[in-house]
């Protein structure tokens, strides 16, 4: 039921920022539904898969723009460079903690490690894990996202 009223806002709202929250918030009730979390190694306080790419659309940098306070860089003006090893710009390293929890944008929603909290250490090694790709429903929300977004899509990094 909470994913049906998710849905909806997500895509009746007239507001953008509300729908891409709805649609979010959509996404972990799909993760509720999937169980997934009871098979995750992920735990509080490690903070190892804040270092791999992560694909923001361009309302999610909004989204996360308008909690933080953040301005994003434009769209046509960011650079592309890689960010191996870097951390997040929203992890409070000291604590290892996500600063945009609440905001935080789908392809963190939808990670999870699912053999052993050792193979997160190094990003260069292939382990069990879940992603947007993992989940039909997931897809879904990606593709709405995409599509308020107009296909503009970056780093986090990138954005902010």
């Amino acid at each position: 039921e909470k994913l049906k009223s998710y849905l909806i806002k997500g895509l009746t709202e007239s507001d953008l920022l509300v729908r891409t929250y709805n649609l979010l918030k959509a996404a972990d009730e799909i993760s509720d539904e999937m169980n997934v979390s009871k098979f995750a190694v992920c735990q509080n306080g490690c903070a190892y898969c804040c270092k791999i790419p992560v694909d923001v659309t361009l309302m999610e940098a909004e989204l996360i723009s308008y909690e933080t306070g953040k301005v994003i860089n434009d769209y046509n003006a960011i650079k592309r460079v890689s960010y191996k090893n870097s951390y997040c710009p929203f992890l409070d390293v000291d604590n290892a903690k996500c600063t945009i929890y609440s905001v935080r944008p789908l392809a963190c929603r939808c990670f999870y490690s699912l053999d052993h909290y050792k193979y997160c250490k190094n990003v260069e090694v292939d382990h069990l894990i879940t992603t947007v790709n993992s989940n039909s429903k997931w897809e879904q929300i990606q593709n709405l996202l995409l599509t308020l977004s107009n296909k503009r899509v970056a780093d986090i990094r990138e954005w902010f």
